[in-house]
């Protein structure tokens, strides 16, 4: 029989396989078939060019030789234009009000590597993983993977903030599609597998975490941008509310939720058997782990009150995402079953939303 792999072990060899069949996945999702028909139907392939969002009129001056002619305002023309256009032209006679396009080219991923995506790689066990143990770290990799090779593709910028704890890691990569997945996921990769180490330490039992701190970079960004968030937002509401108003308000905003079902609503047991448990052992779930990486029990009544709390967060995330015009997506029901099915589904979800950003 073989031996179990610890945790530890069992982090290291999973998201190693991820990182390697990952960009596979992504060259093979943008060479099928069908991605190609819908992306020549939407246009995409017509130009590498990113289209201008909008435009806004500038200051007023005189026309200069290599100036667009459209620009040209004909409701103020001099009177010796009528008869030479040229002559005035060149004698600066004739005035424009330059367009400046408001073009969004970059774009910022905001990637939550806090311990609370460790869900089911933290207890020790006897058996293999299974499907709901990866799901976080699934969900996270891939949506992260199918908008960086997208974006990159459709020639933004991309420059990646990694949250853990509370300090940001700012990371600005270039390069082809490829080059950027790579070095995303392996940082990502990185940074996940220091976290673990870190609760191997009798010292490091907490890791507060805060999603407010991690906005703060995109906050920071003067150009309109898209901004993608990729985090379980089991965070208390309040404390990270006003700051992703602002970022609605001033970006194109894409929230990506990885949290599993149990993270936002831990099963409890029926009526007559709560009557005869006195605390249940919380599972390795989300925001318990920033907390306490070691199993306790808690009563019935403050898990209730847990799952209340996040039902009203979670119902008012949502609430603030459409008022703001957000994109809000729960991408966990996407990697439910098999991996290449999963990231499919994320590959798709991204390229509907970057479609109808360009």
């Amino acid at each position: 029989m073989a031996r179990a792999l610890t945790p530890h072990a069992a982090l290291r060899r999973y998201t190693e396989a991820l990182v390697q069949r990952i960009p596979e996945w992504c060259e093979a999702r943008r060479a099928s078939p069908a991605f190609t028909s819908r992306a020549v139907a939407s246009g995409e392939f017509r130009s590498r060019r990113i289209t201008a969002r909008g435009m806004e009129k500038g200051e007023p001056r005189a026309f200069l030789l290599d100036d667009d002619p459209s620009d040209i305002d004909f409701g103020r023309l001099p009177p010796s234009a009528g008869s030479d256009l040229l002559g005035a032209a060149l004698r600066g006679e004739l005035r424009i009000v330059p367009s400046i396009r408001v073009i969004e080219t970059q774009f910022v991923v905001v990637v939550d590597v806090s311990r609370s995506m460790l869900a089911g790689f933290i207890a020790r066990r006897v058996e293999a993983m299974t499907a709901a143990d990866t799901a976080k770290l699934r969900a996270l990799f891939f949506v992260v993977a199918a908008y960086l090779h997208l974006a990159a593709g459709l020639g933004f910028r991309v420059r990646v903030v990694y949250a853990r704890g509370t300090r940001t890691f700012v990371e600005s990569t270039g390069g082809t599609p490829r080059q950027v997945l790579l070095a995303v996921l392996a940082r990502m990769r990185a940074m996940l597998l220091q976290g673990h180490r870190q609760t191997e330490l009798p010292s490091v039992r907490r890791e507060p975490f805060t999603l407010s701190s991690a906005l703060r970079t995109p906050l920071a960004v003067a150009m309109r941008s898209v901004v993608l968030v990729v985090s379980d937002f089991l965070d208390p509401l309040p404390g990270y509310r006003a700051a992703l108003a602002s970022l609605t308000a001033r970006h194109a905003v894409l929230l990506a939720d990885v949290a599993t079902a149990p993270d936002r609503m831990v099963p409890l047991p029926d009526q007559h058997a709560a009557q005869a448990v006195k605390g249940l052992l919380v599972p390795e779930l989300g925001r318990h782990l920033e907390h306490d990486i070691s199993g306790h029990a808690l009563r019935i009544g403050p898990l209730k009150a847990w799952n209340r709390e996040r039902r009203e967060d979670w119902d008012g995330l949502r609430t603030l995402a459409r008022h703001g015009g957000a994109a809000y997506d729960y991408v966990n029901t996407l990697v439910r079953d098999s991996d290449a099915n999963g990231f499919a589904r994320c590959y798709g979800l991204a390229f509907g939303h970057l479609r109808r950003l360009r």
